[in-house]
């Protein structure tokens, strides 16, 4: 009696509740404690929007384990890095008012570009990802750790989960009163890369550490490729309305593009190394308040 008690207080201590504000069901449990067992080093935290998808993955926690933990060990989602994006319009009222007057030719150019967006989408994988970040130049080996040159091959982003135009009444960044602005929010990721990611930890990731799964090349690109995605999707919703956003080149793309600058960004299932602790933590259906410099 007195081992199992022990060994129910360490699996309590274990598995966060206090944020979860709502009991877990029967199916939480038993993926809390299966997720909990995976790693002797492993601390889960359950949220208040802890729930079962559709792929029977818990979403709203967040799993810590040590960096040395095997890479097996990690709930890694088959939405892996998808987020929300927003950028601001630099429009002003009068293209409010044409889009408020206009209710049914916003839907239709809503539907004309996300028929475009399916139709011309070549979906990124992990194929895309650079063959290979050094090159050789007379000066010996030049290592692109900041670029990692361009994608091997070209892709598009596909549907997104959702896409919209905004409008806001609020404070203005040069006078201290209130203004009408217009934003262009996505929300959504690479569905294919994604699940290839979650397949090859499945397969392999037991031969990984977890800090070895963080510092990986196809972790780096999958969430750079995510956001470019995003902001991409974003770029062309904007030019189907005729809105104005500040935009850059897509300098990784295979093919010549154009990335809108985004004014908020959120990624809701992330992967994260601490170097001051040690641990890897993979975030499912929620985020980290301590990385986003301008809200969330």
């Amino acid at each position: 009696m007195f081992f199992r008690a022990r060994a129910r207080r360490g699996m309590s201590e274990r598995v966060r509740r206090e944020f979860s504000l709502h009991a877990l069901s029967a199916d939480e449990e038993a993926t809390c404690k299966s997720m909990a067992e995976r790693e002797a080093s492993a601390q889960l935290t359950v949220m208040p929007t802890h729930h079962i998808d559709e792929f029977g993955s818990l979403n709203g926690c967040k799993f810590e384990c040590k960096g040395g933990a095997m890479g097996g060990c990690l709930p890694i989602s088959r939405r892996m890095f998808y987020g929300h994006t927003l950028s601001e319009c630099s429009d002003g009222e009068e293209a409010i008012l044409r889009l408020m007057s206009d209710g049914e030719g916003n839907q239709a150019r809503m539907r004309g570009f996300m028929e475009r967006v399916r139709d011309g989408c070549c979906a990124g994988s992990l194929e895309c990802i650079p063959d290979n970040s050094d090159a050789m130049t007379g000066y010996g080996v030049m290592q692109g750790s900041g670029l990692r040159t361009v994608d091997c091959k070209r892709w598009t982003p596909g549907v997104p989960e959702t896409i919209g135009i905004y409008h806001a009444y609020l404070r203005g960044y040069n006078r201290d009163v209130r203004a009408h602005k217009l934003f262009v929010g996505c929300s959504g990721g690479l569905e294919t890369a994604s699940d290839a990611f979650c397949n090859l930890l499945i397969d392999v990731g037991h031969k990984w550490t977890a800090k070895e799964v963080c510092d990986s090349v196809e972790t780096w690109w999958l969430r750079k490729a995510s956001y470019r995605a995003r902001c991409g999707l974003i770029s062309g919703a904007a030019q189907a309305f005729g809105l104005r956003v500040s935009q850059i080149q897509d300098i990784q793309s295979h093919s010549p593009s154009t990335l809108a600058i985004s004014c908020t960004d959120t990624v809701e299932h992330d992967l994260a190394y601490d170097a001051g602790a040690g641990t890897v933590s993979v975030l499912n259906g929620c985020c980290d308040t301590t990385q986003p410099f301008n809200g969330i």
